[in-house]
């Protein structure tokens, strides 16, 4: 930078507004994996794409490691 020059400040982009303190948790990996095995509960493994292309031997059983599976 040359003397007398001015840099640019940095331009911060949101996507979406801050949460700000609604009384949600924040996230955690574990909150993360509860959803995502409710979700795979609500919905069923069979409807999920990868599930039509594995051998009933090579699909997971739900457990704690199913997440780490895929």
């Amino acid at each position: 930078m040359r003397r007398g020059e001015v840099r640019a400040a940095a331009v911060v982009v949101r996507l979406r507004s801050p949460r700000g303190d609604k009384g949600e948790p924040s996230m955690t990996r574990g909150r993360i994996v509860q959803a995502a095995v409710a979700l795979l509960d609500d919905e069923g493994m069979d409807r999920h794409p990868w599930a039509a292309t594995l051998s009933a031997r090579q699909r997971p059983l739900m457990g704690p490691n199913f997440l780490a599976w895929l």
